[in-house]
C-alpha cells in the first residue's frame, strides 16, 4: 500500500512570521515543515510525551536542579513512591 493512500491533512495555525522563521530553520536542517512536524508526531507518540521539556514549566525546573545537583534523586520507582507518600508532619 502506497503511503501517499495512507496520509491525512493536519492543519496548525500559526503567525505568518512563525511560518517563515520555523520554515527558515527546518530548511537550514534539509527538512521541509512536513518533514519535521511528522518527526515532532513520530517522536511524541513512540514516547507518549512532548519531545522537550516545556521551557518555564515546572518540569524544566526540576530537571534542572537535579542538573544542578539541587535536586532529590532515587535508585527506584519504590523509593521514590515511599518518599511521596512518607507523612511531613514532622514540625508538629
Amino acid at each position: 500500500m502506497d503511503d501517499k493512500e495512507n496520509k491525512t491533512t493536519v492543519t496548525a495555525q500559526v503567525t505568518p512570521d512563525m511560518k517563515r522563521r520555523a520554515t527558515q530553520v527546518f530548511e537550514s536542517m534539509g527538512l521541509d515543515r512536513s518533514t519535521a512536524i511528522n518527526m515532532f508526531l513520530i517522536k511524541a507518540v513512540r514516547d507518549n510525551k512532548l519531545p522537550f521539556i516545556p521551557e518555564g514549566s515546572p518540569l524544566e525546573a526540576a530537571v534542572q536542579a537535579v542538573n544542578d545537583g539541587d535536586g532529590i534523586t532515587f535508585n527506584d520507582v519504590q523509593a521514590a513512591r515511599d518518599y511521596l507518600n512518607s507523612n511531613d508532619d514532622d514540625d508538629d
